[in-house]
Protein backbone atom coordinates (compact mmCIF):
# COMPACT_ATOMS: atom_id res chain seq x y z
CA UNK A 1 0.00 0.00 0.00
CA UNK A 2 1.51 3.47 -0.80
CA UNK A 3 0.71 6.42 1.18
CA UNK A 4 1.44 10.01 -0.55
CA UNK A 5 1.95 12.48 2.55
CA UNK A 6 2.49 16.38 1.93
CA UNK A 7 2.84 19.30 4.06
CA UNK A 8 2.66 22.64 4.51
CA UNK A 9 0.10 24.19 1.82
CA UNK A 10 2.55 25.61 -0.67
CA UNK A 11 1.43 29.41 -0.04
CA UNK A 12 3.51 28.58 3.18
CA UNK A 13 6.54 26.50 1.69
CA UNK A 14 8.86 29.60 1.70
CA UNK A 15 8.13 29.56 5.45
CA UNK A 16 9.60 26.53 5.90
CA UNK A 17 13.11 25.22 5.97
CA UNK A 18 13.17 21.48 6.46
CA UNK A 19 10.29 18.79 6.57
CA UNK A 20 11.48 15.74 7.85
CA UNK A 21 9.38 12.25 8.35
CA UNK A 22 9.77 9.30 10.61
CA UNK A 23 7.31 7.01 9.10
CA UNK A 24 7.52 4.32 12.03
CA UNK A 25 8.11 1.47 9.75
CA UNK A 26 11.80 0.88 10.33
CA UNK A 27 13.08 2.38 7.58
CA UNK A 28 15.43 5.66 7.83
CA UNK A 29 13.52 9.16 8.48
CA UNK A 30 13.00 10.88 5.49
CA UNK A 31 15.00 14.33 5.66
CA UNK A 32 13.67 17.29 3.48
CA UNK A 33 11.36 15.21 1.96
CA UNK A 34 8.11 17.24 0.43
CA UNK A 35 6.10 14.98 -0.94
CA UNK A 36 7.00 12.12 0.29
CA UNK A 37 5.68 8.74 -0.87
CA UNK A 38 6.11 5.49 1.10
CA UNK A 39 4.91 1.85 1.05
CA UNK A 40 4.00 -0.07 3.88
CA UNK A 41 4.37 -3.96 3.44
CA UNK A 42 3.08 -5.45 6.65
CA UNK A 43 -0.31 -4.80 8.34
CA UNK A 44 0.30 -3.01 11.84
CA UNK A 45 -0.04 -0.01 13.36
CA UNK A 46 2.61 2.95 12.72
CA UNK A 47 3.65 6.17 14.91
CA UNK A 48 4.38 8.56 12.39
CA UNK A 49 6.02 11.77 13.26
CA UNK A 50 6.53 14.92 11.49
CA UNK A 51 9.06 17.68 11.96
CA UNK A 52 8.41 21.19 10.45
CA UNK A 53 11.48 23.46 10.89
CA UNK A 54 10.12 27.10 10.25
CA UNK A 55 12.86 29.81 8.74
CA UNK A 56 12.39 31.29 12.39
CA UNK A 57 13.85 28.40 14.18
CA UNK A 58 10.58 27.70 15.58
CA UNK A 59 9.98 23.79 14.87
CA UNK A 60 6.65 21.93 15.04
CA UNK A 61 6.13 18.20 16.03
CA UNK A 62 3.06 16.38 14.61
CA UNK A 63 2.94 12.73 15.77
CA UNK A 64 -0.17 10.36 14.71
CA UNK A 65 -0.72 6.49 15.07
CA UNK A 66 -1.70 5.18 11.22
CA UNK A 67 -3.36 1.50 11.02
CA UNK A 68 -2.65 -0.46 8.00
CA UNK A 69 -4.77 -3.32 7.16
CA UNK A 70 -3.47 -4.87 3.98
CA UNK A 71 -5.40 -8.20 2.64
Amino acid sequence: MGIYVTTPIPADLDQVSNIDWDLGDGSAPALHARPLVNHFYRSGTYTVTLTLTYVTGEVFVVTKEVVITLP
